[in-house]
Parts: structure tokens; sequence; C-alpha cells
């Protein structure tokens, strides 16, 4: 959503400052958290996962969000190949002296470290300014739903295999993830659409033109589908070589699992576009938050169906209705905003209802 306000030239000092204070409460605690981790001797795996907060917290310190919103994409991919590179020298030069996963995870924090700093180098530094704790909480309320979305969207999309684990043998499981790595990672790969035409339709926004808002929304979501239409092709027909020369032998019966799953790209490739460049950009965070729970609907469905027929491969049912289920929805969402947005902006209504915002008529 930020981004999308940037794409509008409305990333002002306030709303920066803003941001740049949550982030820092939000890195502080991990920083804590992960201090008493240190201090108290917790078991290996806790400590681990602390690392891999802090890690994470470490990500969002960059300005990549104002880069994104002036369409800087070429800038982003080279500060983060800098970062990747030296993750990558760090690994083959420290890791064979010091062979620990707390070593990965430091060198994959100093290299996030470098890709922020970079990205701050691209953008004017705001001068010193006065925090108002109201633009704090405006933005703690935008984002919030958003927050809790993006919770619910990554456990039945990346942690789907984490929610299955609880009805479905290890073995059986490890079958299933085998295949969904891949998907995943595909899935992953063709989001950067989204983020790419982003800017594209917040330019519009800025502009005040409707139509152009909504062809292109509808033409980028349309292409996002092809895409993923030929992502899930192109998996479905390498997915004997792609687990044979990963996996193995061992793992043949992961083969078709993969090819079905595969099926949720085209949809995945459109949820995305939608969400990404069309709600984000219309502060949308309510209709964010309810195309994830039409998500979680279908993987609930799908524990369901294991559980009455014990066949593990019935989650596959989960996972297609999850994807295809939030596509529907968000294809009526998005036909829903549309549609208020020209009875709003139709002749006989008054002009301050017509130059009213897209977000004060989302409910």
């Amino acid at each position: 959503m930020l981004a999308g306000r940037a794409a509008r030239g409305e990333e002002t000092k306030e709303l920066r400052l803003a941001y740049v204070a949550l982030r820092s409460i939000v890195l502080s605690f991990l920083i804590v958290s992960l201090g008493i981790g240190i201090f108290t001797d917790a078991p290996d795996v806790l400590l681990l996962v602390l690392v891999g907060l802090f890690v994470g917290g470490l990500s969002s310190t960059g300005e990549e969000w104002i880069l994104t919103g002036r369409g800087l994409f070429g800038r982003i991919a080279a500060y983060q190949m800098i970062g990747r590179i030296f993750y990558l020298a760090a690994l083959l030069i420290i890791l064979p002296v010091i062979p620990s996963p707390i070593t990965v995870m430091s060198c994959l924090a100093v290299s996030v470290v470098i890709s922020s700093i970079l990205s701050w180098t691209q953008v004017r530094g705001f001068s010193r300014h006065r925090l108002h704790w109201v633009t704090l909480v405006d933005l703690l309320r935008l984002g919030a739903p958003s927050f809790f979305a993006r919770t619910l969207t990554t456990s039945y999309g990346q942690g789907a295999a984490l929610i299955y684990s609880s009805v479905v043998s290890p073995h059986n499981l490890g079958l299933f993830s085998a295949g969904d790595k891949f998907v995943r990672a595909t899935q992953s790969t063709l989001d950067a659409f989204a983020v790419a035409l982003l800017p594209r339709i917040a330019s519009s926004l800025k502009r005040h033109n409707s139509m152009s808002i909504w062809s292109r929304a509808f033409t980028g979501a349309s292409v996002a589908f092809g895409l993923g239409s030929f992502a899930c092709i192109a998996l479905w027909l390498s997915a004997p070589l792609i687990i044979g020369l990963f996996y193995g032998e061992g793992f043949a019966e992961a083969i078709p699992l993969l090819r079905i799953e595969a099926l949720v790209l085209p949809a995945a490739a459109y949820v995305s576009t939608v969400t990404t460049a069309v709600l984000y950009v219309l502060d949308d965070s309510r209709g964010v938050l309810y195309t994830a729970l039409a998500g979680l609907s279908g993987i609930l469905v799908g524990i369901f169906i294991v559980v009455l027929t014990g066949d593990f491969r019935s989650m596959l049912v989960g996972v297609l209705a999850s994807e295809w289920g939030a596509a529907v929805f968000v294809t009526f969402r998005m036909l829903t905003l549309r549609s208020r947005d020209h009875r709003r902006k139709a002749p006989d209504l008054p002009d301050d209802v017509q130059s009213g915002g897209f977000a004060g008529s989302v409910v």
C-alpha cells in the first residue's frame, strides 16, 4: 500500500518517519527477544527461530517500497543481487570454517543490511521532523488487516505443509513437500509481475483516470493468468525431470502430486496481481483480508476431506480450493470496486461525491 502511495507521490515526510518508527519498534522487539534467548541459553531450535525472525526484521529496513513506487526495479534488482553475491561468497568462505546454521543466518543478515543501505542511498533522507503519533496510529490501522491477511495467505500457501503435518504421516508429507517447494518457488517468481504492474495502476489513480485504472487492472490480471498457465504447463511437463534430478527415483510418487498442485499457478498468479496491483493500490486492506479468508476456507475443506477419507492425496483438493476460491472472490471484489467507482463518478452525482477516494467507499 505504501508503494502505491509512493507511486502517487504521497511519500510524505510524516509517512516515511512513521514507517521508519514502526519498523524500528518491531526490530527492537526482535532484538530483545533474541538477546533473551541468548542469555537464557535457549534450545538451539528456538534460538535459530529467533535469529530467523531478527533477519526477517532486517529485511524490512530498506526503502525499496519507495523505489517500487517509482518503478526503479532495475536498481532494486541490482541491490538485491549485490547482497546475494556477498551472501554466497560469505557462505563459501565462512561456512567451512564455522559449519553452523547460525553462520548461515548471520551471513544472510549482513547481506540484507547491505541491500538495505544501498536502497537508502537512492532516496533522499528526510530532515529532522517530529513524529506525530496520529500518523503512526493511522499507519497501524491501515496495515493491520494486511498483516493478518499476509499471515493467513502464508498459512494456506507456503505454510500448507505445516498445516497438513497434523493429519498426514511424515512420509506422505515428504512426498507432498517435494513438489510443493517447486510450485511455491514458481509462484514467488510470478509475484514479480504484480509488483511491476503496481506503479502503472497507481499512476492512473494519480491522474484520476478511472477508465485507465480498470483497463490496466483487467489487462494485467489476464496477462498474469496467462503467465500462470504457461508456468503450469511447463511444470507439468518437466515434473519427472525435476523430481528425478533433485530427489531421485525414491520420490517418483511425488510426480503426480506436483503435476496436480501445479494447477494452482494460474489462480495464484491472478490473485497475486489483483491483490498487489489493484487492492493494495486502492487502499482496500479489508478486501485483501477477505480474499485471504476465502483462501483459508479452502485449506480447511482439504483438512476435513483428509480426515474423512484417510487419503493424504486429498490434501490437494484443499490446495486447489484455496487458490481458486481466492481467485473467484478477488474477481468479485474487483468488479464490486469498479462498479462503485463508476457509480460514484456518474454525471448525476455531486462533485464532492465524485472526487471521493476509493478507500472511503469500501466496506
